[in-house]
């Protein structure tokens, strides 16, 4: 639940970034730029509201939680650099990001949009990595394989659209399926695994009275 609402703040608030840079590019006219403005606040609004609400209590941290094994951790660390690297430059860069796209994305709010979100994904890698464990965050994982792997068939759907890009077409293949593996390798490896769960600590028994005879 809190990787969820977590995830959910992270690209609220870069959305509302975003929509804030382009407000003077917004067709204001529309309805739809309306809804839009009021489901992204809402987001922002609900997420941290409930960031708050699911607060771990006094009991739940007490619960011995399972740290998050070495091969997920360094793959937060590269998700991390490799989405911040996209993401950065998408959303700092716009022209850069709009010129090495695989597809033709219009426009510059178009761009930013997308960097957006993989900004999202690097910022939601790093919290994870720096968690002492991945429990509760670790359904992250298999989210981000489910990404890629529809991002893929989305794309070989429409593969006509690389034609321009060769050498960004063959990268960004390359790319989503690592991001699926990675994805999904930890999860079912790790994360389903009862070493995962969390246990309650162990209370040493307490050794008997001995009574003196009056």
């Amino acid at each position: 639940m809190r990787a969820a609402i977590t995830l959910t703040l992270v690209i609220s608030v870069l959305f509302l970034m975003h929509l804030l840079v382009h407000v003077g590019d917004v067709n204001w006219t529309k309805p739809l730029a309306w809804v839009w403005a009021g489901v992204v606040c809402m987001a922002l609004v609900l997420s941290a509201l409930g960031l708050f609400a699911t607060r771990r209590t006094a009991g739940e941290r007490e619960l011995r939680l399972s740290p998050t094994p070495r091969f997920p951790q360094a793959v937060n660390i590269f998700i991390f650099f490799l989405t911040g690297l996209v993401g950065g430059t998408m959303f700092l860069l716009p022209g850069v990001g709009l010129e090495r796209w695989p597809w033709d994305l219009n426009n510059a709010v178009n761009v930013q949009l997308l960097g957006a979100i993989f900004l999202t994904v690097a910022i939601s890698a790093a919290w994870v990595w720096r968690r002492p464990s991945w429990y509760g965050y670790d359904l992250q994982y298999a989210s981000a394989g489910v990404f890629a792997v529809v991002a893929l068939v989305a794309s070989f759907m429409h593969w006509t659209l690389f034609a321009g890009h060769p050498v960004g077409s063959v990268l960004f293949v390359i790319t989503y399926v690592l991001g699926a593996v990675l994805g999904f390798f930890p999860f079912f490896r790790s994360a389903l695994s009862p070493e995962n769960q969390p246990s309650a600590p162990r209370i040493a028994p307490s050794e008997p009275v001995q009574t003196t005879p009056a």
